[in-house]
């Protein structure tokens, strides 16, 4: 018999930390001890963690996941601690837009070098459009190739299979 699961113990042990945040036990105590979290210990000794601890690890997670340095997110966490939560938020936000124009100015990057180097990267990438076959929506897909492809000529009715794309047609030789 299947039982519904109960909610974490709180404090919770590293280890559904781990489970709940996708961390390491080493992230997690690397972060525990630069004073982004704290834990209390048990009467074995072993590390346990409240629901706010839990919660910053999780914001941390996140924001390292997008690419933010463990100095900024110690900061923010600082202010979210000295000026409340929708301080932290706003600046947050303010980080993490910072960062998609970072990524879009190396985006950028990218794309004129491999321009000067004669690779077309954008203009050339195969669209596909999945659709149901024809009198069997539930078999194979029917996909709409209308990309400009080097060495292969748009088709009209590729089809995916278990094994591939089948369909696709070479363009003749010039």
């Amino acid at each position: 018999m299947l039982r519904k699961p109960q909610a974490p113990p709180c404090p919770a042990l590293i280890g559904h930390v781990r489970r709940r945040t996708g961390l390491t036990n080493r992230a997690i105590r690397f972060y525990e001890d630069r004073g982004m979290v704290v834990s209390t210990r048990d009467r074995l000794g072993r590390r346990s963690y409240d629901e706010r601890a839990i919660e910053r690890l999780v914001y941390i997670a996140l924001g390292r996941q997008a690419g933010l340095q463990v100095s900024e997110l110690q900061m923010l966490l600082e202010i979210g601690d000295r000026d409340g939560m929708a301080q932290r938020t706003a600046r947050t936000e303010e980080a993490y837009r910072t960062r998609l124009a970072e990524l879009e100015d190396q985006r950028r990057a990218v794309q004129r070098s491999a321009e000067n180097l004669g690779l077309a990267l954008e203009r050339d990438r195969p669209r596909l459009r999945a659709q149901p076959e024809k009198g069997n929506p539930s078999s194979q897909t029917s996909i709409d190739c209308w990309a400009k492809m080097p060495a292969i000529a748009p088709c009209d009715d590729a089809r995916v299979t278990d094994g591939g794309v089948m369909g696709l047609a070479r363009s003749p030789a010039a």
